[in-house]
């Protein structure tokens, strides 16, 4: 019996398929964005639940920012671009949130965005 086969037989049936990476980009920015939407607009949960999503968020864009910069990425340079510029954006605004000099909104409908194009590429593959 092979090392798959025990696995399977330990741990169950093999999914039939794997999520798509553009599904689990979906998929992460359709939860970062949730939490940025349900941050309490005051109260003493509001900071916490606040600084978890922006982290979150920041730690998001700086994973595609990270990827899209590497050599092997075939996206198309202009859209590269567009992303590490899209990336920088929400870092800088980041703070400025963090600093009580902007709110969210602009947070959200970046991703709100990005997870359109997202679901709308993903419905043409």
């Amino acid at each position: 019996m092979s090392s798959t086969s025990l696995a399977y037989q330990s741990y169950g049936e093999a999914p039939q398929s794997s999520p798509s990476p553009r599904s689990v980009e979906a998929m992460a920015f359709a939860r970062i964005t949730r939490m940025l939407q349900n941050i309490p607009k005051a109260g003493p949960a509001r900071y916490p639940s606040l600084v978890d999503a922006l982290h979150m968020n920041k730690k998001l864009w700086s994973l595609l920012a990270y990827s899209v910069a590497q050599d092997e990425n075939q996206l198309p340079a202009q859209l590269k671009a567009r992303i590490l510029s899209l990336a920088l954006f929400t870092e800088r605004h980041t703070k400025e949130v963090l600093d009580n000099e902007a709110d969210l909104t602009a947070l959200i409908e970046v991703n709100q965005s990005v997870l359109r194009g997202l679901k709308m590429k993903g419905a043409h593959q």
